[in-house]
């Protein structure tokens, strides 16, 4: 066969193949450079790791962190790395190091022409370490600066004052069921409890009122008006064993105690054969899963704190008027259930304190005016 242009036809076949033949090559070496992944024994690993960390100037490389269990000896361990396809990395992948200070990686892409720098970090998990002292001297605004908040360290008490902000907005700040109470304390100021009205907004939702109570652990103002017991949330993580809760406090009763029908009936009669008291728990028990930690909300106290997570527990139920700074002395009784020391390391355990002007007001049951002031309180901790 001779083409239009007079080249044979068979010797543009041959062409066209060896053409094809100078196409069909090994694939190029990769020129990426990077970790992908970083494996650890099952459980060690606590915290989903971010591979894509922005490179740090003061490292000179990308950091890689890696947060382990409490229980995880971090001087001994031998971390395994994914990397790109061909991509090669020293010190090796699985080799032994201290990670108490951090280990510089080199990862070279396949073709070798390119590097990648990488500073890893594996470091135990941090949880917030719980004061053995407060003193309530520590004051926050909050809520626009309508109402106040006490902290200690890193840990801030939670009330229901932004609960109470949304049914009595207008309320100056000593007027809320907590407030700070200046040079009236033990020792310098103190904390405020007091049971207040919470107006129309919350006789509406069926809420007459509000006691004054401070715990550790959140509050969800989202469930606030809906569920009040829903939205308290008691306890924060812990990783020593609390054994007793020490203070000083003063109560004076409110002079009406009435039952939420009588407040929502707004007749005027009241419960003459009752009286309001004030109350005080500490807690101690065990979160089923660290990460999300759980907490203990308010239906607790309408079961009479029965919950099969509680460890040890102490309660004052009823707490009577005082003529003057009274001391106290919680100490917790466990429950028969053992304690898991590499969970507890790990913060698994919750613990929270929990005082109220009303005992109960779960069931906006009590006396306006309650008051609970609060003073220099010591948590006791396991040696």
């Amino acid at each position: 066969m001779i083409t239009s242009n007079g080249i044979p036809g068979i010797a543009i076949a041959a062409t066209i193949i060896l053409s094809l033949a100078g196409c069909i090559q090994e694939e190029a070496p990769n020129a990426e450079a990077d970790i992908i992944e970083c494996t650890l024994p099952n459980g060690y690993v606590t915290q989903p790791i971010n591979y894509n960390e922005s490179f740090r100037d003061d490292l000179g490389a990308y950091p890689l962190y890696v947060e382990v269990s409490n229980s995880v000896d971090v001087s001994s361990l031998s971390p395994q790395f994914k990397l790109t396809p061909g991509a090669t990395i020293s010190p090796a992948s699985d080799s032994e190091h201290n990670f108490n200070d951090s280990i510089f990686y080199t990862v070279t892409s396949e073709d070798g022409k390119w590097q990648r720098k990488y500073c890893v970090f594996i470091y135990n998990r941090k949880v917030i370490d719980i004061p053995s002292f407060f003193t309530f001297d520590r004051v926050f605004w909050e809520g626009n600066n309508k109402y106040q908040s006490f902290f200690e360290g890193d840990i801030k008490w939670c009330s229901g004052n932004g609960g109470f902000a949304l049914t009595k907005g207008n309320a100056k700040p000593d007027e809320y069921p907590v407030c700070y109470g200046a040079s009236i304390g033990h020792t310098g100021g103190c904390a405020v409890l007091k049971t207040r009205l919470t107006g129309d907004l919350g006789n509406m939702a069926g809420k007459p009122i509000a006691a004054g109570s401070i715990h550790l652990g959140d509050f969800n103002i989202i469930d606030a008006l809906s569920d009040a017991l829903k939205s308290t949330l008691f306890g924060i993580s812990c990783t020593k064993v609390p054994i007793a809760v020490k203070g000083w406090y003063q109560y004076t009763s409110g002079p009406e105690y009435r039952t939420k029908e009588q407040f929502l009936n707004n007749t005027g009669d009241y419960d003459r054969n009752r009286k309001d008291h004030g109350n005080m728990t500490a807690v101690f028990y065990k979160s089923s899963t660290i990460i999300p930690f759980e907490t203990l909300d308010g239906y607790v106290t309408n079961n009479n704190w029965n919950d099969p997570r509680i460890v040890a527990i102490a309660r004052i139920e009823q707490l009577d008027d005082t003529d003057g700074w009274t001391e106290f002395e919680l100490k917790l009784k466990n429950t028969g259930r053992e304690i898991d020391r590499a969970w507890l390391l790990d913060g698994g355990y919750g613990f929270s304190m929990i005082f109220s002007s009303s005992a109960e007001a779960g069931n906006f049951c009590g006396a306006v005016g309650s008051t609970l002031l609060l003073d220099d309180i010591e948590i006791i901790f396991e040696n």
